[in-house]
């Protein structure tokens, strides 16, 4: 899927409902392939400020499933026994605060 495609989806899910479900344009390659092979002259194109807008917001979201994904394979067994000591509470805490924090970002 290419990421012209998420920015797109992204966009139906966001400011042009219009879009959600359609097939907009063959080619995806770049934004001027797809404004070239828009399907549908009825649908208003979504500005290149727009698509790249969106592909800020998805390439930051995957930033931070990636971070939450690899802070909460840090709470492995051995971590959790060791939360029976005030070091390993507060170890504990620390990470999940950081998890909070990255699912703030979503």
């Amino acid at each position: 899927m290419s990421n012209i495609n998420l920015a797109i989806q992204r966009l139906a899910e966001t400011t042009h409902p219009h879009l959600v479900g359609v097939n907009v344009a063959p080619d995806l390659s770049s934004y001027q392939s797809m404004v070239d092979t828009w399907r549908d002259p009825s649908l208003p194109v979504p500005t290149e400020v727009e698509v790249s807008a969106a592909l800020v917001a998805v390439e930051a979201e995957w930033a931070a499933q990636v971070k939450i994904e690899r802070l909460e394979n840090q709470m492995t067994l051995r971590r959790i026994r060791e939360m029976t000591t005030p070091e390993g509470q507060q170890w504990m805490a620390d990470l999940e605060a950081q998890i909070a924090i990255e699912r703030a970002k979503l």
